[in-house]
Formats: C-alpha cells, sequence, structure tokens
C-alpha cells in the first residue's frame, strides 16, 4: 500500500464523520456557486434591465439566507474535519509509541535519540497540518473548481474553452514543482532530525564537553548542521514561492483572453451582459481555490515526506520475537547461571564476552 493509501486508512473509524463533513462541504460550494449566478443572471438582466424591484426584494433576502446557510456548513465542515484530523494524528501517535515500546535495543543503537524524537514529534505535527487543513481545504477547492466548470459552460460553452486551455498548464505546473517540494522537504525535515540528535548528544553529554573545553567545536558543529538545514529550507521555499506567481500568471491570461472574447460576444448580441457578468465572476470565484490548491498541495507533498519517515518506523520490526503459541513462563524456583555467555546488538560487535555469573536466590526470597 502506497503512503497515500495507508493515509487514509486511517480515516475509516472516522467515516460517518468524514461523510457529514464532505456534505457539508458539498453544500457550502453549492451556496458559494449560486451568489455569481444571482448577481449576473438575476441581479442585471433580470432586475436592473427589466427595472424589476420586486425581485430586487426577493434577491437581496435571498442572499443573506445564503450567506447564513454556507456560514452554518461551513463551521459544521471545519469543526467535524478538525475533529477528524486531531483524532487521526492522536490515534498515529499512539501507535508509533507503542511500537517503539516493542521495538529491540539494537534498534535505539542503530538510530540516534534525536532522530527517533524528530520523527515522532517534527513529522507527526506536519503531518497534522496537513491532515486538519490542506485535506479539507483541497476537497473544497476542488468542489468549487468542479462546480465553476459545470456552470461555466451552461452559460457559455466556446467562451468555457478557453479556460480549459489554461487549466493543464496549471495542472502541469503544480505537478512539477510539488515533486520538487518533496523532495526538499525530505531533506530538511532529515536535517531537522540530524540537528536534534546533535543537541540531544551534546546536552546528554555536557560534563564531557565541559571537561575537555570543547564548547567552540560544539558549536561549530551545530552552526554548520544549522546553515545546511537553512540553505535546504531556502530550497524549498524558493519552489514553494515560485508556486502562486506562476499560477496567478496562467490565471491572469486565460482571464484576458475570457474578458476580450466575452465582450466580443456581448456586442454582437450572442451574449447577455448578465451571463457575461456571471462569467466573469464565476472565474474569478476560481482563482482563489486555484492558487490555493498551489499551496495546498505543497504542504500535502510535504506532509507525504513526513509520512513516509513515519511509516519507516512503524514498518521496523523487532529483531527478538516471541514465537506463536509460546507457552507461558510458570514460577520459576532456584537460581541464575550464566557459563560463557556472550551478547551484542550486532554479531560483529560484542557487548559482553565469555562471561561467567552466578545470582542465588536472596534468603527472605
Amino acid at each position: 500500500m502506497n503512503v497515500q493509501g495507508r493515509l487514509l486508512s486511517y480515516l475509516r473509524p472516522y467515516r460517518g464523520k468524514l461523510a457529514l463533513a464532505l456534505v457539508s462541504m458539498v453544500l457550502v460550494s453549492l451556496t458559494t456557486l449560486a451568489v455569481p449566478w444571482i448577481l449576473g443572471r438575476e441581479l442585471i438582466d433580470r432586475v436592473i434591465l427589466a427595472k424589476n424591484l420586486s425581485l430586487l426584494n426577493l434577491i437581496a433576502i435571498a442572499l443573506v439566507v445564503l450567506i447564513a446557510i454556507k456560514g452554518l456548513f461551513s463551521y459544521g465542515q471545519t469543526y467535524l474535519m478538525s475533529f477528524i484530523g486531531y483524532r487521526v494524528i492522536t490515534d498515529l501517535r499512539n501507535q508509533i509509541y507503542q511500537h517503539l515500546q516493542r521495538l529491540s535495543l539494537s534498534f535505539y543503537k542503530r538510530k540516534r535519540t534525536g532522530e527517533i524524537m524528530s520523527r515522532v514529534v517534527t513529522d507527526v505535527n506536519v503531518l497534522q497540518e496537513a491532515v486538519v487543513e490542506s485535506i479539507a481545504k483541497m476537497i473544497l477547492n476542488l468542489l468549487i473548481i468542479a462546480g465553476v466548470l459545470g456552470f461555466i459552460f451552461y452559460i457559455h460553452w466556446r467562451l468555457s474553452l478557453c479556460v480549459l486551455g489554461i487549466i493543464p498548464l496549471l495542472v502541469l505546473t503544480v505537478r512539477r514543482l510539488g515533486g520538487h517540494i518533496r523532495k526538499f522537504s525530505t531533506s530538511v525535515q532529515v536535517k531537522i532530525a540530524d540537528i536534534s540528535s546533535l543537541l540531544q548528544e551534546t546536552i546528554a553529554g555536557i560534563e564531557v564537553v565541559k571537561s575537555f573545553a570543547t564548547e567552540k567545536q560544539e558549536a561549530k558543529r551545530f552552526q554548520q548542521e544549522n546553515i545546511r538545514n537553512f540553505r535546504l529550507a531556502m530550497r524549498r521555499t524558493q519552489v514553494v514561492a515560485l508556486l502562486s506567481p506562476l499560477l496567478e500568471i496562467l490565471t491572469t491570461i486565460g482571464l484576458s483572453a475570457i474578458l476580450w472574447y466575452g465582450a466580443w460576444e456581448v456586442i454582437r448580441g450572442v451574449l447577455t451582459a448578465g451571463k457575461l457578468i456571471s462569467f466573469l465572476g464565476y472565474v474569478s470565484l476560481a482563482m482563489k481555490p486555484l492558487n490555493q490548491l498551489g499551496k495546498t498541495y505543497s504542504l500535502y507533498q510535504w506532509a507525504l515526506a513526513s509520512a513516509e519517515r513515519i511509516f519507516e518506523i512503524l514498518d521496523t520490526e523487532p529483531e527478538i520475537k516471541e514465537l506463536p503459541g509460546a507457552v507461558k513462563l510458570p514460577p520459576v524456583e532456584g537460581y541464575i547461571c550464566f557459563k560463557g555467555v556472550s551478547f551484542g546488538y550486532d554479531s560483529r560487535e560484542l557487548i559482553l564476552e565469555n562471561i561467567n555469573l552466578e545470582i542465588k536466590p536472596h534468603p527472605q526470597w
């Protein structure tokens, strides 16, 4: 199962709340999509041009009701998605901690403490932000964009082709830059783990550092790691910062083409002014979700990089396992005796070699 599939599997216990959140998102998108239609098609063509005052009152009331309904369901989807997101992260934290308790001591010998803590704390926090914020925004924005496409094709299908012409470029831009964001995000998370490990080792061994007067050397090591992390973070920031302007330029090009062709159709009498206003309203409505999709997609890629590091720990199997059908040890009597015992976490490096030890029970036992 890929990373996305494994993340989605954590949503299964909350299918009911997720369904309610999706229904709320659909209703939020529908109320959002109704506003441009009312302001353009109804207000311009059927009220202002027709001088229909009674319909004007109905439109004013309808707008207030729509915004109230939108606010209600927006609250519902925000609350439900936050609940689901925080519960998923809570479950994941519990699973990671329980799994860490089961792992063999050899795992802790190979992995640095700071690296383990970075994955449990930093990577989970990144994942929490993505689950709580990005997924909800991504779904809502996709619903609005899908609705916008439906309405603009209903209004004027030829004019809608100008919009469709720009969408492949937007998708290609997001996918290409998203891959770079994920790569740099992985590098940043690894470097944060290195910094955490260095900090933990230095603090734990501060007596040794001060005994050998190596404070300056340790400070220089930390500074070097910190600078490397800064450079990687700035490379990721460059890609993220480039995404929004590119999307805005592409959408502006498409909007300019729509304005020119739409105005030409109104002059020819093929399209009414109200329909053009509605069309432009829907296109403007789609611009914010398109830009947000780029930002949420970049955060989603960052979260996937963190999820890979978390699942790497969860996929680590204990080296010492209890055999299936193992017999429970009954109360024993006697004493402990080791003769010629050797032990090591790694067969190439023994910690104890040829140890003889005898432990007799205390007389009061």
